[in-house]
C-alpha cells in the first residue's frame, strides 16, 4: 500500500471590506501680479494627511446599507471638525475588498492646521508634501486644474512617489488625475 502526504494551503478569503481615503489639501499658486509666468519652472506642492505613512482606513464588516461618501463625511466632521461644504469626495477605484476615495479639503480649519509636517513631527498623523515641477506654456495653463492634469501625465519612473493605500502602493500620478477632476 502506497500512502502520500498531501499538503493543502487554503486561503480563507477576507470577508471584511476596507474604506480607504486619501485626504489632500489643494495647492495655492503664488505669483507676483503682472509677472511673466511663461517658460519658468514652478514647484507645485500637494499636501496629504497620513496616519503612520498610510492613508486613512475604516474597516467595514458588511456592505449592506453602507454609503461610503456618507461615512467619509461623518468621519471628517467628527474627527477633524471639517464642514461638509469644505470637502469634496471622489471615488478613485475598487480593488478587491478595498474601496478607495479621494477627499479634497478646500479650506483647512484650525484642527487641520495644527497638524505638523512629517519631517518635523513624531506624531503618527502628519501632513506629507509631494512636489512636482510645472512649466506654463500660456496664461490659460496657469490654473490648478490644468496644472494637475499636466503633472498627472508625467511618466512613471522608479523614483515616482507612491501612497500606501491599505498595503497597495498607488502612484501619485493617479491621485493627481483625480484632483484635476475635482478642482
Amino acid at each position: 500500500m502506497i500512502s502520500y502526504k498531501i499538503k493543502l494551503n487554503l486561503i480563507i478569503p477576507d470577508t471584511k471590506h476596507y474604506l480607504n481615503f486619501v485626504i489632500g489639501d489643494a495647492i495655492k499658486v503664488y505669483r507676483r501680479p503682472g509677472a511673466k509666468i511663461l517658460n519658468k519652472k514652478y514647484l507645485i506642492g500637494t499636501r496629504f494627511l497620513l496616519k503612520n505613512h498610510k492613508v486613512f482606513t475604516i474597516v467595514l464588516n458588511s456592505l449592506s446599507g453602507v454609503k461610503f461618501k456618507y461615512l467619509i463625511r461623518k468621519y471628517m466632521k467628527e474627527k477633524w471638525q471639517v464642514k461638509v461644504k469644505d470637502i469634496t469626495i471622489k471615488h478613485i477605484n475598487n480593488s478587491g475588498n478595498n474601496h478607495n476615495y479621494m477627499v479634497l479639503v478646500k479650506k483647512c480649519n484650525s484642527a487641520l492646521k495644527q497638524i505638523k509636517h512629517c519631517i518635523s513631527s513624531t506624531n503618527p498623523i502628519t501632513w506629507k508634501i509631494f512636489y512636482e515641477t510645472y512649466t506654463a506654456k500660456s496664461e490659460k495653463d496657469f490654473n490648478p486644474q490644468k496644472i494637475y492634469t499636466a503633472i498627472s501625465t508625467i511618466k512613471e519612473s522608479k523614483y515616482s512617489c507612491k501612497l500606501n493605500i491599505n498595503g497597495n502602493k498607488t502612484d501619485i500620478s493617479k491621485i493627481y488625475t483625480i484632483i484635476s477632476k475635482i478642482i
